[in-house]
């Protein structure tokens, strides 16, 4: 009794001594999960049972399986082995391995160990079967230890023979293979056992197919997971095909060309071999032939399809976006003005448009830059270094003709492939007169000379209220104020300023204009064809009656200023700020150095008018300068100390 209970207990300890060496050699395997493969990629419940062989389907010795315990005797002859020599798992799944002992199972305790960390036991201790989960690729050996208690003749406990076998796990790692479309690859997994009953898949066939000979073919550029399934429960992740476009492709990705033009080659390019067909998506609009020789026929879009068959079968499509057009010029014939452009556009293309002048020294062409907007997509991930810009849409083409000199010259556009001409003739426009100065209901014609029967002359009235302008130029006065008239020829823009003010300020500045170019002499001031700048202001309005207090004989500027002032004949000098507040025919007296005269005023000038258009404009002025009689502009605004309206 005494010694049944010590090897009870002797039974006890060595039980509890194997657990504890098993748990602690299971929290020392490691799992290492590749980082491209989701948790749904993986299935840990998805292993293949390898025919495991129990004990009791061994050669088990002769009466053992009756005893209830062995002796040294029994177990001479025993025998341990796996039941493979080696076991093939994918990395990260689970095979089941089994042993083969001719001792009856119910004798045995077994623990199994692993060498290296290219493997893991899910279980160490008890049956005749357990599973390896693959951990990183490579070989491993795996251990199993089989411990067999005997007995003498009366059932003590004498001892423990161990048995050991060895076997070998193949861990098989994941593919990442990069493919360019039409490649193919084949996959080795379903050549070993273990999975020799599963099929191959792929996640995403759009990008790559799998044959059941495990033969993988690159479809179109993107990136795919493969795995291997029973078609039931069992789906293992196996890697990634990565596929990169082939860059077969047809030599142009759209073209325009225009309705009648010349037929035009495309080509597919980057192919190595293998056989092309040409096929159009509408030929009503364009046709092709089996050589990709492109015939427009109808204004329209279509698609130009080449498919090319390679030399292992694969087809590539790519596909040209062809727009037929019917581009026109929108004149044949027109005038440009010297030193002026207009443009030229060419009508029903968005086609690039290449632009010459025949004669250069006549007439120079410059293309218009046109604004596009883009799509932009990025396929860095797929195709390194490529990315690409989609026009999405755009604008008719244009060009700007340059007036050299005066002449004539052909300008031509090559356009969707035909070629279209413009004879251009370089004017030389000027205006007749572009000052006026005018009185209420006097008109006046603005002439343009230098142009031709085919230049187009427009006139506009900046304030037809002030004065209106006709189709033919002739000016109408309306009321006193400042009109500009702009211009317009052959792509030129003159301005000519009208004036309309008060019967005797018009009439003075009327006056002085005709002896424009007069000589300048204080000694002979009141002489004809001599004049200062007081007696040039007192003869052209004495004749109107007004003589600034002296009839006979024209006084110095600084009078004119006192009389001006003395009679309440002056304007706020704050209209030099606004010239609209000023007439033709107003007076600028100008200070100068101490002369003891009235505000020591040395000088006078006959104020004419405004010149200029839009927001700018300068005042004019006509006055004895100190040379001749001449005009000018409003000049030394500060020392204009008064300003007069006689």
């Amino acid at each position: 009794m005494k010694i049944l209970k010590n090897r009870q207990l002797f039974r006890i300890i060595l039980t509890s001594f194997i657990l504890i060496t098993g748990i602690m050699i299971s929290y020392a395997g490691t799992f290492d999960t590749a980082s491209d493969v989701k948790a749904a990629d993986i299935r840990k419940s998805a292993y293949t049972n390898e025919s495991a062989v129990d004990n009791k389907s061994a050669d088990i010795l002769t009466g053992l399986e009756e005893k209830s315990y062995l002796t040294l005797e029994d177990i001479k002859k025993a025998e341990l082995s796996f039941t493979k020599e080696s076991y093939t798992v994918i990395k990260n799944n689970r095979v089941s391995v089994g042993l083969k002992c001719n001792i009856p199972d119910k004798f045995l305790r077994i623990t199994y160990t692993s060498e290296d960390y290219y493997t893991y036991f899910s279980s160490y201790g008890g049956g005749m079967v357990t599973t390896v989960t693959g951990n990183s690729a490579g070989t491993s050996v795996i251990k199993a230890t089989v411990f067999i208690d005997y007995y003498d003749e009366n059932g003590m406990y004498e001892g423990c023979k161990t048995l050991e076998a060895t076997s070998n796990v193949i861990v098989i790692d994941y593919i990442e293979k990069e493919l360019t479309v039409g490649e193919q690859y084949s996959l080795n997994y379903t050549q070993y056992e273990t999975y020799a009953h599963m099929k191959y898949e792929v996640a995403d066939s759009l990008v790559a197919t799998v044959a059941e000979n495990g033969v993988v073919t690159g479809v179109c550029a993107g990136r795919t997971s493969v795995y291997i399934t029973d078609g039931i429960s069992d789906r293992i992740y196996v890697g990634t095909i990565v596929v990169k476009s082939n860059y077969i492709s047809i030599s142009e990705s759209n073209i325009s060309r225009a309705v009648g033009s010349s037929p035009y080659q495309l080509s597919v390019i980057n192919t190595t071999g293998g056989t092309v067909t040409w096929t159009s998506n509408n030929n009503s609009i364009a046709t092709v032939d089996s050589q990709g020789m492109v015939i427009p026929h109808a204004v329209g879009t279509t698609k130009i399809v080449a498919v090319h068959t390679s030399l292992t079968g694969f087809k590539t499509t790519c596909t040209c976006d062809i727009t037929v057009t019917n581009p026109v010029l929108s004149v044949t014939e027109t005038n440009v003005a010297k030193n002026n452009s207009i443009t030229l556009t060419v009508n029903g293309t968005t086609g690039i448009a290449e632009w010459s002048s025949a004669k250069k020294s006549i007439a120079s062409v410059y293309s218009e830059v046109s604004s596009y907007s883009y799509s932009y997509h990025d396929y860095e991930d797929i195709i390194p270094g490529y990315n690409a810009e989609e026009m999405v849409e755009g604008v008719q083409p244009k060009a700007s003709v340059y007036g050299n000199k005066k002449g004539k010259c052909v300008v031509k556009v090559v356009v969707d492939g035909i070629t279209l001409s413009c004879n251009i003739t370089v004017t030389d426009p000027a205006l007749k007169k572009s000052f006026f100065v005018v009185t209420k209901g006097m008109r006046q014609t603005i002439k343009v000379t230098g142009i031709n029967k085919k230049s187009v002359v427009k006139f506009t009235s900046a304030k037809p209220k002030i004065a209106s302008v006709s189709k033919k130029g002739i000016v109408k006065a309306k009321r006193i104020g400042f009109a500009p008239i702009k211009i317009e020829v052959d792509g030129a823009v003159y301005v000519a300023s009208i004036n309309v003010g008060a019967k005797k300020g018009v009439k003075a500045v009327l006056n002085a204009l005709k002896v424009e170019g007069a000589k300048y002499s204080q000694a002979r001031r009141m002489s004809k064809g001599y004049y200062d700048c007081s007696s040039l202001v007192w003869r052209m309005y004495s004749p109107l009656g007004v003589t600034f207090g002296d009839r006979y004989y024209a006084p110095v500027a600084a009078n004119q200023a006192y009389y001006c002032v003395s009679h309440k004949k002056t304007l706020p000098k704050k209209y030099l700020k606004n010239l609209d507040k000023l007439r033709p025919g107003d007076l600028f007296f100008f200070r100068g150095s101490s002369n003891g005269r009235y505000k020591n005023i040395y000088h006078v000038a006959i104020y004419m008018g405004q010149e200029g258009y839009g927001d700018y404009t300068i005042g004019k002025i006509i006055h004895a300068s100190g040379v001749v009689v001449s005009t000018g502009y409003i000049y030394n605004q500060e020392n204009i100390v008064v300003i007069g309206r006689p």
